[in-house]
C-alpha cells in the first residue's frame, strides 16, 4: 500500500465492495474509510445495521491506520503484553476490535458482525483495489 491517504474515489469502490461482501454474508454492517487521521472520507451504513456501528467502525479504521497493520494482526501482537492494550484504553478513538484493514495511509474499518465476520468482510474488500 502506498503512504497517501485514500481517495474518495477508492473508498467508494471499497465500501462498494464491504456492502456486496456484507451482503453475501447477510450481515448487515458500516463501512468507514479513514484518512492518516481517523478523519472519515466516506462511510455507508446498511438497512439493518445498528447506529452505534458507525462509531465503531470509524474507531476500527481509525486504530488500522494509527499502527498501519490489520486489526486482526495488531490484535495478536498485544495479547503478548499486557501493557499496550492497558494503555491504550486512555487514548481516544481507538479500539482493540478486529475488523479493519489499512488501505495506503488511511484504512478501511467495518462494524456489524461478529468481529471475525466484520475483519473478513474487510479482508476480502482489498481485492478490489
Amino acid at each position: 500500500m502506498s503512504n497517501t491517504d485514500p481517495t474518495l474515489e477508492t473508498a467508494e469502490k471499497l465500501i462498494s465492495a464491504a456492502l456486496a461482501e456484507a451482503k453475501r454474508r447477510q450481515i448487515p454492517v458500516t463501512a468507514v474509510i479513514v484518512d492518516h487521521a481517523g478523519h472519515i472520507i466516506a462511510c455507508s451504513r446498511m438497512d439493518g445495521a445498528s447506529y452505534i456501528t458507525v462509531e465503531i467502525a470509524r474507531r476500527k479504521a481509525t486504530t488500522a491506520a494509527c499502527f498501519g497493520v490489520a486489526l486482526s494482526t495488531f490484535v495478536e501482537m498485544v495479547k503478548a503484553d499486557a501493557l499496550i492494550p492497558n494503555a491504550l484504553q486512555s487514548v481516544p478513538d481507538l479500539i482493540l476490535l478486529p475488523g479493519a484493514v489499512p488501505v495506503g495511509s488511511g484504512a478501511l474499518g467495518i462494524s456489524g458482525g461478529h468481529y471475525t465476520d466484520d475483519q473478513a468482510i474487510a479482508d476480502a474488500c482489498l481485492g478490489a483495489l
